[in-house]
This record gives C-alpha cells, sequence and structure tokens, in this order.
C-alpha cells in the first residue's frame, strides 16, 4: 500500500491541472460541482485526454501533483518558506497609536465593508502558484497573495501606516511585476480576485505618493537647502552680456554692422 506526504494546511494542490483545496475537491465530481469557471475558460478533463488518444478506462482518473514551480520538500508538500518570508515582509499586523482608553478601535459598517474579498484569503498560495510572473520572479516579485494581504491592511481604516505600505510596495519587482495575466482570480478557491487589489494599490499609489511628492515643504527647510545648495538660474533666464551701445543716428546701426564684416 503506497503513502502520500501532504500538507495539513492549507491542503493546496495541483488536482486535475489545476490549483485548488484538496478538502473542497470531490474524488467523483457530480455536474452541479463543477466549478462554472472550468465551464467557462477551460475543458474537462475527459475531452484533454481525449485529445491525447488516452484509453477509455484512463479518461477519468484524477492526478494530484504538489503546487508547480515550486520547490518540493516531500510527496505533495512544497516548501513555503520564501511565500510566508514575503507574507512576513508586508507587516499583516495592525500599526496604530495604543489607545489610552480600554477598548476597540472601532469601524463603521462602511469601513468594515471595504475589507470584504480581502480578509478571507487563507494563504493557500493557489494564487501564487498559478501566477507566471511569480514562476520568473518570485524572489523579488512578492506575488498575488500576498500583494492581496497587503492591500487588506492598507485598506484597514484603523491602520495608521497607509502611507509607509504604499512606499514599501513602490517597486518595480515587488508590485510592477504584475501584468494583469488574471491567472490568480481563476486559481483562487475562495473565489477572490488578487489583480483587482493589485490595482487598487497601484491606483493608490499613484494618486496619494505623486502627491505626496508635489507637497509644498516646510519653508525652514526650503531655506535650509537653499543655505546649503543655492539654485541657480534657468538658462533662459541667466543674465546676458549687454550689448554694446551703438551710435544715434540714422544709418548708426548699419554703419556699426558694416564695421564688423
Amino acid at each position: 500500500m503506497s503513502r502520500s506526504v501532504f500538507r495539513h494546511f492549507p491542503f493546496s494542490m495541483n488536482i486535475n491541472g489545476r490549483n485548488k483545496l484538496a478538502c473542497l475537491t470531490r474524488i467523483e465530481p457530480d455536474e452541479k460541482d463543477i466549478d462554472e469557471r472550468d465551464k467557462t475558460f477551460s475543458m474537462s478533463l475527459t475531452d484533454i485526454k481525449r485529445m491525447f488518444g488516452a484509453a477509455e478506462d484512463d479518461r477519468d482518473t484524477m492526478t494530484i501533483y504538489p503546487l508547480p514551480h515550486c520547490e518540493v520538500i516531500k510527496d505533495l508538500v512544497p516548501d513555503l518558506t520564501m511565500f510566508y518570508r514575503q507574507y512576513h515582509s508586508i507587516k499583516p499586523w495592525l500599526i496604530a497609536p495604543p489607545k489610552t482608553t480600554p477598548g476597540e478601535y472601532r469601524q463603521s459598517p462602511e469601513e468594515r465593508s471595504r475589507l470584504d474579498g480581502l480578509y478571507e484569503c487563507i494563504l493557500c498560495a493557489c494564487c501564487s502558484a498559478s501566477c507566471p510572473s511569480y514562476w520568473w520572479n518570485g524572489e523579488r516579485y512578492l506575488g498575488p497573495a500576498v500583494l492581496l494581504q497587503a492591500y487588506r491592511w492598507i485598506s484597514d481604516s484603523r491602520d495608521t501606516a497607509r502611507l509607509e505600505r504604499l512606499r514599501a510596495l513602490d517597486d518595480s519587482f515587488k508590485l510592477y511585476k504584475c501584468y494583469t495575466i488574471m491567472n490568480c482570480a481563476r486559481a483562487c478557491p475562495k473565489h477572490l480576485n488578487p489583480a483587482q487589489a493589485i490595482a487598487n494599490i497601484k491606483k493608490a499609489i499613484g494618486w496619494e505618493l505623486s502627491a505626496e511628492k508635489q507637497r509644498p515643504q516646510h519653508p525652514e527647510v526650503v531655506e535650509q537647502m537653499a543655505r546649503e545648495a543655492p539654485m541657480s538660474k534657468p538658462r533662459h533666464l541667466a543674465d546676458k552680456p549687454s550689448k554694446p551701445a551703438t551710435p544715434e543716428g540714422p544709418g548708426a546701426e548699419w554703419k556699426h554692422v558694416h564695421k564688423d564684416i
């Protein structure tokens, strides 16, 4: 009897060519259990095997592999050390000044609703393991799962480090290696949309950080910068040498030019 080692949580693995949670996948799925995204974007497993000439008895066989493009520790257990290290780098906790009075950090129902579609992520890594950009730049690109979690804390009204979090993500590799391939939204077993969260991060950086750079500085800072490095005039405003005085009278200007020639 053969045995396979798998991770207790999350139960993420590649089943029939798609990254899924094994705990939510039936061995013999009924028609009603088939994901609507499978009907829209992909062929059935039977059709794919028929294309490659598989035997009739093998067409309903379920294939299980570890998450793709990950180092395998053993059997179905991928090495997610880098994945969790990147998750820790975004500071996935509430950053807020200590409360002077006991109690909770309160939110309005509207502020709380901004976290819907974000806090449900269970860090199964199905989306990151299906992202080509993460395959190619996994050590520098944070990936859809981590960026979804980052936007969860950026959107939290109780957090006071919004600009600090945006500055940390404003990097050509950490964030901008997302090319909106949308594999992440298709692979997520919780039906979340990491690509939308990444687009919102880019939009927030474009609006808030660019406005911060254009904000005028404190007068004392400007004065100190002027003393240390005096600003030179632009070329079109620089002092030009004065022209030599020309004698007055009719024809004086022509005489001056003729003399120079």
